[in-house]
């Protein structure tokens, strides 16, 4: 293969590497999925009801999910539960490659960039995140492409049986909103800002489900809970507000450096301010992830205090797994909603590298956007 060719020595044994890796660990889940019941398999039967004409959502399955949801699960529902996970597992690997190529293609001097500096920063970003448009003409477009979207399944299920399911899914969004937190929301794996705030105001007493039996797991403050929750919401609309401001700006026409760095930040507010966001939501930081590593890798170095957020973001989301720490020390860091900081952290860094690439920009000549912040 030319792709192969063009790589150095240790990035082809690296490559080859990476690929026994995933053969193991897509064989490996196959054979789970052939005597254990997971959230695969509840997904397919999601789709097994689509695909069979039942409502989606009896017995409350998949019930925090659009009926969209059910139209992705049905393509995997004919095959037994082994082979439909490595094939759902294969379309995530090709999902990935085509976006780090899309991210490629969209980055400046790409033309000019050897293949073995791309496969560099390629593997940068996947290692990195392993553990896991403004213009107002876009806007319309973007919106009426995902209320299409959204309206997609009407055409296989008929609009009446669709509307049906979309309302029913649409109460349980406003209620997850604005009623108490929904059974998802109160466990400590959700990594979303909201119930990270929550954690460092208020104190849960014994025996509550977001409190766990470690001496780790101690109370910061201890506010009414009324009163943690204003602030929580104050803080949610401040990051929200701050990100308005940072991103209020014109593009240029054409190439502008800020566009890639403003788009990925979008896409992390959008885990941080999800009602629920596991683990695996977290592949949402990967253009973030390959855009800091493209830019570590280009002169001039970083500064420290950049140098540091990155190399604290690789101690928490590379360093403390549960394999490493343990189940008990692995959940109680979990509890504190590390990997919310995590998030946090991608924020600030993608705030520090649209400011050195357009920098660089104004040095190349390009005009400076009007509007834009200092």
């Amino acid at each position: 293969m030319q792709f192969l060719r063009e790589l150095t020595v240790g990035q082809r044994r690296l490559f080859f590497v990476g690929a026994i890796v995933l053969a193991v660990l897509v064989a490996f889940t196959a054979y789970k999925r052939s005597y254990k019941f997971g959230d695969f398999d509840v997904q397919r039967q999601f789709g097994i009801h689509l695909l069979l004409g039942k409502p989606i959502y009896q017995d409350r399955l998949c019930y925090n999910y659009m009926p969209i949801a059910a139209l992705y699960a049905a393509p995997l529902a004919p095959f037994p539960a082994p082979l439909g996970s490595v094939l759902r597992s294969l379309t995530g690997l090709a999902c990935l490659i085509y976006a780090l190529r899309t991210l490629q293609r969209m980055s400046p001097g790409t033309a000019s960039r050897t293949t073995s500096d791309l496969f560099t920063s390629a593997a940068m970003a996947i290692i990195f995140a392993g553990h896991y448009i403004m213009r107002f003409r876009a806007a319309i477009y973007s919106t009426i492409a995902t209320v299409g979207w959204i309206a997609l399944p009407a055409a296989y299920m008929g609009p009446s049986t669709w509307y049906a399911a979309q309302s029913e899914w649409n109460l349980v969004a406003i209620r997850a909103l604005s009623g108490p937190p929904d059974d998802n929301e109160q466990r400590i794996q959700n990594q979303s800002l909201k119930p990270a705030l929550l954690r460092l105001l208020t104190a849960y007493p014994n025996g509550h489900i977001l409190k766990v039996d470690h001496p780790l797991d101690f109370p910061l403050l201890d506010l009414p809970p009324r009163t943690a929750k204003l602030v929580a919401a104050a803080g949610l609309a401040g990051l929200l507000a701050a990100f308005g401001y940072w991103s209020r700006k014109p593009y240029r026409a054409g190439y502008d450096p800020a566009r890639l760095p403003e788009f990925a930040a979008l896409l992390i507010l959008m885990t941080l301010y999800s009602p629920a966001t596991w683990l695996q939501h977290l592949t949402w930081v990967v253009p973030a992830v390959w855009l800091i590593a493209e830019s570590y890798r280009v002169p001039p170095p970083w500064c420290k205090a950049a140098k540091f957020s990155l190399g604290l973001f690789l101690l928490i989301s590379l360093g403390l797994n549960r394999e490493l720490l343990g189940r008990d020390l692995y959940y109680v860091l979990l509890s504190w909603h590390l990997h919310t900081l995590c998030q946090l952290l991608l924020l600030g860094l993608l705030v520090y590298v649209r400011s050195r690439a357009e920098a660089a920009a104004e040095t190349e000549g390009l005009p400076a956007r009007s509007g834009s912040p200092a």
